[in-house]
């Protein structure tokens, strides 16, 4: 029968906040972000579109500057991506007609200035195929979406640390199928499924740091570590991309890193929290007795005694309301209000973010310069939200950086086309709107901790709030109160 664990924080206070226990695995948890960053971007050269133009068919006469017309791309005379002129007839002297164009026949040619090989140029995902690519992408967030919403159900039901360490290894594994992919059409069902596997061990990760870490430590963990380790992750990808030029390799040495993670599954425990909300008392407490054994404290012989934890089937007798499901998030006004609006504002966040990021190929100058800068960007934006959160509050920084971002953002809008792309690649003020993303991104996360934090603990785990808190202290209740009032 589940136990529901009752005064976590107060029983568990004698080991401290910042021990060598609780540095340890918020240094190996944060390493596991790392991945994270350069794989969930890593489309941005994975399916580049390099310059291209129609092959020219055997035995064609001239160069293709005389069989391929010419167009203007951002006020630029390039070669045509998807035309090309007639063959005229045999009577003719010329061997193109040039006052009729046609489709590109034979395929396009590429050029491998930049790129050796990308998805576009493997299976010529342009002109009418063009859409395709930037589907592949779309495919990889609904794996996102629905691995969001199994992930939580999961874990809460075999625990943390295995649900994080299963994912982490089938994202792997199927990154390199998608490295072997022969077709698009298997490239985008790896893709979707390594989506559902990146979200769940992203969120089992998340969950399982903030329930192993004390009250302060987790904040830090949540703004910082989390959130930096994935902009350094989204540094390394430049990096690797200039040097691997072709995707399938590309694609295979961002996957290797993420199977030197796995060992730490010997380094990272599992919840106590969830073991004591399964009626595994004893094994929660043998891990309490290692970290204070690391930590160097002596703790207590008896740690989690029986009058600490109550039956919930005989709590919900007394009191159904006790239970809570998805549907307590719009149950009253005031929770479903917040929900609602949290909701609106992670979709537009996450619109904005992942169309700035994957827009970088796209902006004049070098993609790889291009795309480190973006993730710099990234980690002063992190730092500076986690400053601002500790002298303002959660609100207020929230609504702050919403405004900074939509300003930046709008002052490009006023940029003369020339410059618009340098201005956006370069200039502090295109800087600006992506930090501003990238900040309150990271402050949603700790807003919504606080206020859907709030509901008692025994909530589904979805989100942060899962198993965070002991007993609710006074104020606790009264925030529980007003939400559902």
């Amino acid at each position: 029968m589940e136990k529901k664990m009752r005064n976590f924080e107060e029983i568990t206070l004698f080991l401290g906040e910042w021990g060598s226990f609780q540095r340890s695995i918020f240094f190996w948890l944060s390493v596991t972000f790392v991945p994270h960053g350069y794989m969930s971007l890593a489309m941005v050269f994975l399916s580049a579109t390099p310059q291209h133009h129609c092959t020219l068919p055997p035995h064609a006469d001239g160069s293709v500057h005389a069989a391929v017309p010419y167009e203007l791309v951002h006020g630029k005379r390039v070669l045509s991506r998807c035309t090309r002129y007639q063959t005229a007839n045999r009577s003719t002297e010329s061997f193109w007609n040039w006052n009729e164009t046609e489709g590109c026949l034979d395929g396009w040619t590429f050029s491998t200035d930049r790129y050796t090989s990308t998805a576009v140029t493997e299976w010529s995902l342009v002109c009418e195929d063009a859409w395709k690519a930037p589907f592949a992408s779309s495919v990889l967030f609904c794996g996102v979406m629905v691995g969001s919403l199994l992930s939580g159900q999961v874990s809460d039901r075999f625990g943390r640390k295995l649900v994080f360490f299963i994912s982490l290894a089938l994202q792997n594994v199927l990154s390199l199928l998608q490295a072997l992919s022969s077709t698009w059409e298997l490239y985008c069902i790896f893709y979707f499924f390594e989506g559902m596997a990146q979200i769940s061990s992203y969120m089992s990760a998340f969950v399982l740091g903030s329930e192993l870490l004390g009250k302060s430590t987790r904040v830090l963990f949540s703004s910082l570590g989390v959130c930096i380790s994935y902009a350094l992750g989204y540094a390394f990808l430049p990096l690797f991309a200039f040097f691997i030029r072709d995707w399938r390799m590309l694609l295979v040495a961002l996957t290797l890193p993420g199977f030197l993670c796995l060992p730490l599954w010997w380094l990272i425990p599992e919840s106590p929290r969830w073991l004591l909300s399964q009626g595994r008392a004893k094994e929660a407490e043998a891990i309490i007795q290692e970290a204070a054994r690391k930590n160097g404290i002596v703790a207590p012989e008896v740690i989690f005694k029986t009058s600490d934890f109550s039956d919930p089937q005989r709590d919900n007798e007394k009191d159904p309301s006790t239970s809570y499901t998805f549907v307590d998030l719009v149950k009253t006004a005031n929770i479903r209000n917040i929900t609602v609006f949290n909701m609106i504002i992670w979709i537009v966040t996450s619109m904005t973010y992942y169309g700035l990021s994957l827009n970088t190929p796209n902006l004049n100058g070098d993609p790889y310069l291009n795309c480190f800068i973006s993730a710099a960007t990234e980690i002063v934006a992190y730092v500076a939200t986690w400053l601002f959160m500790r002298f303002t509050p959660r609100r207020f920084t929230l609504v702050f950086l919403l405004l900074l971002s939509g300003a930046m953002l709008l002052v490009i809008k006023f940029i003369p086309d020339a410059g618009c792309d340098s201005f956006r690649a370069g200039h502090p003020h295109g800087g600006s709107g992506h930090a501003g993303e990238n900040g309150h991104h990271g402050g949603i996360l700790l807003h919504l901790r606080v206020l859907h934090g709030a509901l008692p603990h025994r909530a589904p785990q979805h989100g942060p709030g899962r198993h965070l808190h002991g007993r609710p202290c006074r104020h606790h209740r009264l925030a529980v109160h007003r939400l559902h009032r």
